[in-house]
């Protein structure tokens, strides 16, 4: 999506077989965080920082994250893939004036009228041909273990849908 919106994308992965997802996603620039420093390569690219991270690895990527920010800018702590993000001191978001966001999506749709317009403009992109979605696999209800495990393992690089006949 924020491709769609004209950001110049920098996406994090953990393996060559997600940099090669994130990059027919229409990523601009794709860094292996382990095996290289997301904050050094960041800089490389933007040497003031980004405006934005989105972040849905959590406990291994938070600082280097929070580091990658410019002055002024907003990380959005979205996941736990790699473990919950250990307390820290909200005094390290100062020096740059930091906003950090952990948003729920049920906090986004309380309301039916939240829920049709977001849900509503979601469906319009994709109808559009604007959002790609991209479909890892489909398990049959009788394979959500399996599913279960394949997220947990981080084998997954897209969308699961459990078919319910």
């Amino acid at each position: 999506m924020a491709k769609h919106l004209g950001a110049n994308v920098i996406a994090t992965v953990s393996s060559t077989e997600k940099a090669q997802v994130a990059r027919a996603a229409g990523a601009d620039h794709v860094i292996l965080y382990s095996e290289e420093s997301v904050p050094e390569s960041v800089k490389n690219i933007v040497p003031e920082g980004v405006h934005v991270v989105f972040d849905g690895v959590g406990k291994s990527t938070f600082e280097g994250s929070l580091e990658s920010l410019r002055r002024l800018g907003s990380m959005v702590s979205f996941g736990n893939a790699s473990g919950t993000v250990p307390p820290f001191k909200v005094l390290d978001l100062a020096p740059k004036n930091l906003t950090l966001l952990r948003p729920q999506l049920y906090g986004y749709i309380a309301t039916e009228e939240e829920r049709q317009r977001h849900i509503g403009g979601l469906m319009d992109l994709i109808s559009q041909d604007k959002l790609d979605v991209h479909i890892f696999k489909t398990y049959k209800l009788d394979e959500v273990a399996q599913a279960h495990i394949d997220l947990q393992g981080r084998k997954t690089t897209g969308k699961l849908v459990i078919k319910i006949d």
